[in-house]
């Protein structure tokens, strides 16, 4: 808070702006992990068969080996899918030539340069929710099933383009959220 507040902020939007970091970073990650563990407490095959993968990778603490684990990898994204913890709005500026939306037609921003200088846009907004509970995307959008991400075994991961096209729980382009990775 000093730091921003020394640099320039006033001591409102000094806690706004620590506010909008810390929110992110620990609501959606502590909501998230505890709805995998929850899933995963309903479901003794499943934990036997995460122990194993994890036994046979001899339970590593590193991150890029964790990541080699498929069943693992599988629940973490399955979790933040199911979870979805980061419902936030995602206002989009409909770009220049406007956009064809479900069959409407979107107009790119009208100039109203005689009207106090201000550009009238069209503006559209998602949420990452939508996505990650789309059925064509993922079938059963409710159930927690980590065996979307991995064959029947667990053992590696799969390939949907659909299911891969609407996993965004972390947005896209020039507003990906920096806990991404």
């Amino acid at each position: 808070m000093n730091v921003l507040v020394a640099a320039g902020l006033s001591e409102g939007e000094a806690a706004s702006e620590a506010k909008e970091n810390l929110g992110p970073g620990t609501d959606t990650t502590s909501a998230s992990l505890a709805h995998i563990l929850w899933a995963l407490s309903h479901d003794t095959p499943l934990q036997d068969q995460l122990y194993d993968q994890l036994e046979s990778h001899g339970f590593p603490e590193q991150i890029d080996e964790l990541e080699k684990i498929p069943l693992l990898v599988a629940c973490v994204k399955e979790g933040i899918r199911w979870t979805g913890a980061a419902a936030a709005v995602l206002p989009r500026v409909v770009p220049e030539g406007g956009f064809e939306f479900s069959g409407v037609y979107l107009p790119e921003g009208v100039s109203l340069a005689s009207v106090c200088q201000l550009i009238l846009q069209t503006i559209i907004s998602t949420s990452p929710i939508w996505y990650l509970r789309d059925p064509k995307a993922f079938p059963q959008p409710t159930q927690f099933d980590p065996f979307r991400w991995v064959s029947a075994d667990g053992a590696r991961f799969t390939i949907d383009a659909v299911r891969d096209r609407y996993y965004i729980p972390f947005s896209k382009g020039a507003n990906v959220c920096i806990g991404a990775q």
